[in-house]
């Protein structure tokens, strides 16, 4: 069983590879949401089917739990909306895209409500997995170690927030 699902989720994998290659370097227009959800359907039919008894199966079931919530059709939708800097550039002024900063700024204003509802969908399909939040679905999946993650993030903020203040500073 583990094969089989290997074989069709890596030739979708592929797909949406190369899908998302040709619709932000090459302008196409490939439905990416249509793919995330044959991955899903994949996913779905094989997730019971895959036990985790070895090391190639264990890393199959915890990518399928990652997808479950990953490439759920409503979650898709929302990521890949998001993806789409297109659908939110309307009624920006000339002026204010020509400014980086600005724009940048602009564009996360219009794509607030889209990335609060892709967060609370991920959270609250996470929630129905069992898990306590989609953090804790990517902590696990990707098997990082949440103690030496934090440890690492603490270093580095003990390391670079006096630079960082003192940026600040200056600009203000």
């Amino acid at each position: 069983m583990l094969i089989e699902f290997v074989k069709e989720y890596i030739n979708k994998y592929w797909k949406i590879q190369t899908s998302q290659w040709c619709n932000y370097f090459e302008n196409e227009n490939y439905n990416l949401s249509q793919i995330d959800a044959e991955i899903y359907d994949t996913v779905k039919l094989f997730n019971k089917e895959v036990q985790p008894i070895d090391r190639k199966s264990k890393i199959a079931s915890l990518l399928m739990q990652k997808d479950l919530v990953d490439k759920d059709p409503l979650v898709s939708e929302i990521r890949n909306r998001i993806d789409n800097l297109d659908n939110y550039s309307d009624n920006i002024s000339e002026d204010i895209k020509a400014d980086r900063c600005q724009y940048k700024l602009a564009l996360s204003y219009k794509m607030k409500d889209d990335v609060k509802k892709l967060m609370n969908t991920r959270n609250d399909l996470s929630k129905q997995m069992g898990f306590d939040s989609y953090p804790e679905v990517v902590l696990i999946t990707e098997e990082i170690d949440k103690d030496n993650l934090v440890h690492s993030l603490n270093e580095f903020l003990e390391s670079n927030l006096p630079k960082a203040i003192e940026i600040i500073k200056n600009i203000i």
